[in-house]
């Protein structure tokens, strides 16, 4: 259940912006519409250093784990978003990334819970085919003596 808070100090923002912007991560984090939330804190007071140009500063917090790629991905996706919605540059978007445990995230009356693996599919084939390389080197190692 991704939560994206929008905070930014563009003066007009279009009606139904947060609406396509739910749509457009739907699709990009691969989750029912029904499942992001997006909150948007318009005409903030906002400054980069001195600089008062229009800015946005993102909060992106998710249930699934967040990794390099994951962040990498949604970012560009974000910024290609605000750049076409809000005409700001991808330096003057900021996003800060949260992965939190479903137990900590209640929805629906009820805490989230999912069945999740202890690691990722793509660890698990490193590790067995590591497994895999050093057993065929012991057992290589064991027929010499045979």
């Amino acid at each position: 259940m991704p939560v994206i808070k929008v905070q930014t100090n563009v003066k007009k923002v279009s009606d139904g912006f947060e609406v396509r912007l739910a749509i457009h991560m739907a699709k990009v984090m691969k989750r029912p519409e029904s499942q992001i939330f997006v909150s948007l804190d318009m005409n903030s007071r906002m400054t980069r250093g001195q600089l008062t140009d229009p800015l946005a500063v993102l909060d992106v917090t998710s249930s699934t784990v967040l990794t390099p790629i994951l962040t990498e991905e949604y970012t560009v996706a974000l910024c290609e978003f605000f750049s076409q919605e809000l005409a700001l540059d991808s330096d003057a978007v900021l996003i800060n990334y949260r992965s939190l445990s479903p137990e900590l995230i209640g929805f629906n009356g009820h805490i989230l819970t999912e069945n999740r693996p202890f690691i990722s599919t793509d660890r698990a084939r490193f590790i067995i085919g590591v497994l895999g390389i050093a057993f065929l080197a012991f057992l290589l190692q064991f027929l010499k003596y045979i």
